[in-house]
């Protein structure tokens, strides 16, 4: 997923709009993606999920930014935890 600026971010072929100008920006697509727009972060290196539950949202970063060295999902719940590697164990 590209981001352009603080404007907001291109979506996938055939799910864009176009602006008035022609171009394919539409509004930030997640509260992630709307901060990452804000701040000029385009391809982080290092990722921490703080609060990753059982890690859904952490798949999620990986699958979005696949040139990432590191991304770790953090939780205070070890129930949570166990899910998330589970997940990520078995259905890999």
């Amino acid at each position: 997923m590209s981001l352009q600026g603080s404007e907001g971010c291109l979506r996938k072929e055939g799910q864009s709009s176009l602006s008035s100008q022609g171009q394919r920006l539409i509004a930030p697509c997640t509260p992630t993606q709307a901060f990452m727009a804000q701040h000029g972060v385009r391809d982080p290196n290092v990722v921490v999920d703080v609060g990753c539950g059982i890690g859904i949202s952490t798949r999620w970063i990986a699958e979005q930014f696949p040139l990432a060295t590191s991304i770790t999902g953090l939780d205070l719940s070890p129930f949570f935890l166990a899910v998330a590697e589970w997940e990520e164990r078995w259905t890999c």
